[in-house]
């Protein structure tokens, strides 16, 4: 959406979507959700929370560092709340929803 639609960053070398935006959008983000939910502690989730925001930020950076990705008008500082929201919003829903269902 944020790619494509709005225009707000490119993956890759050209404009068009191609098969490696695709996989880096697509298993990327999963494969993080499935190592933080594996690696989760009950205590600390809000700390954990923290540092998964900054593991995702510094990969986001990178990325845009070497230039694979370029930001338009979604600036890099942007992806810090949602990244955190992404990972609270897991947690409770890994919480409340799947491991509560019957």
């Amino acid at each position: 959406m944020i790619g494509v639609k709005l225009d707000w960053l490119d993956f890759g070398p050209t404009k068009k979507v191609e098969y490696t935006d695709w996989v880096l959008v697509s298993l990327v983000p999963s494969l993080l959700a499935v190592l933080y939910l594996n690696f989760k502690k009950e205590k600390q989730s809000l700390l954990y929370s923290m540092i998964w925001t900054a593991i995702s930020f510094l990969m986001e950076f990178l990325l845009a560092k070497i230039g694979y990705m370029k930001h338009h008008q979604w600036k890099i500082w942007y992806s810090i709340p949602v990244y955190f929201a992404a990972y609270i919003a897991l947690d409770w829903f890994f919480n409340k929803v799947i491991k509560n269902r019957k």
